[in-house]
């Protein structure tokens, strides 16, 4: 008797240890994350979202390691708390050479680094700030995309919390008329550079496969045109505000925005996220 509550011990224990190796800490609806979620799923690692309302994912961040932003993934190698280091860690562990997401070749590397981080620096906050601007005069919806984040609890208070939720988003990002103005200029920059290098049919920013420079410009720029296979469930377009809508018509109509759909269409993994 003993022993078989011993055997049931350890293997509880086992199971919890082998659950607690892949934690991803996001706000699910941040294109941050759904870039980390991506890598995850294309590289078919077994994971566990540890999702949170915005504000309140720092009681998911701060105690594991992390900083004041996701993503953030815990591993039983350590803990990354930047979205390009989780895709690099990803391929470092990678027992299939050909999802490595950074090429092998040094130039097409180089390449692909590049162009990601510009898209990390230029094009995620631009984003942010522009769908932001849009979406925080809009009390009922915000209210209502916040409470698809996190534990029953989180959820529970984001309608009495929304007014120091949206005050400390403005804040962060800064989101006021002028710096909505200068982040759609950016987007539209950076659109037109991907159109350039596309004109000639690639289904690839960078060789012929899917690489993170592809991963980090579609999940970055997502939320502009509302992939299906997002991995954070959006709204229906024709939920979202007037704004939004106009917004997500006008950037599919393009050539990067098809792009980007495209991407989603054939090269978006389903999930391998545990509840």
């Amino acid at each position: 008797m003993v022993g078989g509550e011993l055997s049931r011990c350890q293997t509880y224990i086992a199971e919890v240890q082998k659950m607690a190796e892949n934690i991803l800490v996001t706000i699910s609806f941040s294109h941050f994350c759904e870039k980390a979620r991506w890598a995850l799923d294309h590289h078919g690692v077994d994971y566990r979202e540890d999702d949170h309302a915005p504000i309140f994912h720092m009681l998911g961040t701060y105690p594991r390691g992390g900083g004041r932003t996701v993503p953030v993934l815990v591993t039983a190698a350590g803990v990354f708390s930047d979205s390009t280091d989780i895709l690099k860690h990803l391929d470092a562990v990678a027992t299939d050479a050909s999802k490595r997401l950074f090429p092998a070749d040094e130039s097409q590397r180089l390449e692909v680094e590049e162009l990601e981080e510009l898209f990390d620096k230029t094009l995620g906050p631009a984003t942010r700030r522009l769908l932001y601007s849009r979406l925080l005069g809009e009390g009922a919806f915000m209210k209502r995309m916040l409470k698809l984040n996190g534990p029953a609890w989180q959820r529970a208070l984001v309608g009495p919390s929304f007014p120091l939720i949206r005050s400390a988003i403005r804040r962060a990002y800064r989101i006021n008329d002028q710096s909505a103005q200068r982040s759609r200029e950016r987007i539209e920059e950076v659109f037109a550079l991907v159109e350039e290098r596309i004109a000639d049919g690639r289904r690839y920013l960078v060789g012929d496969s899917l690489s993170a420079a592809d991963i980090t410009f579609a999940s970055l720029a997502g939320e502009l045109v509302f992939p299906a296979q997002f991995g954070f469930t959006l709204p229906a377009l024709d939920e979202a505000p007037a704004g939004v809508v106009a917004l997500v018509e006008e950037m599919r109509a393009r050539p990067a925005g098809r792009f980007i759909l495209d991407l989603y269409a054939r090269d978006r993994a389903p999930s391998t996220a545990r509840a």
